[in-house]
């Protein structure tokens, strides 16, 4: 999705569409706790987040008015940890 421009073969959109089944698997999780796997972080989060902030930020607007509040929410928590705003300080 975010290198649709590399794949012509399919639409962006089609990509996006593909992304976004994935992305409602977490949406399911996170509709029944705070964190992926329950109430605490945990490894699959600190995993996990760095490919649901690339799929946000190809397109910002997109993502924060879809109906993924859950991962928005989530996403949200991760990028204002001071941990996360620590290493991503520009040098």
């Amino acid at each position: 999705y975010k290198y649709a421009d590399r794949h012509p073969e399919q639409s962006e959109q089609l990509y996006r569409q593909r992304a976004e089944s994935a992305l409602a698997l977490l949406e399911d999780r996170l509709a029944q706790h705070a964190f992926l796997l329950g109430a605490t972080a945990s490894v699959a989060d600190i995993s996990i987040m760095p490919f649901v902030r690339q799929f946000a930020h190809v397109d910002r607007d997109c993502f924060y008015a879809s109906s993924l509040t859950g991962l928005q929410r989530w996403l949200r928590h991760w990028l204002d940890t001071v941990e996360f705003q620590h290493v991503m300080k520009k040098q």
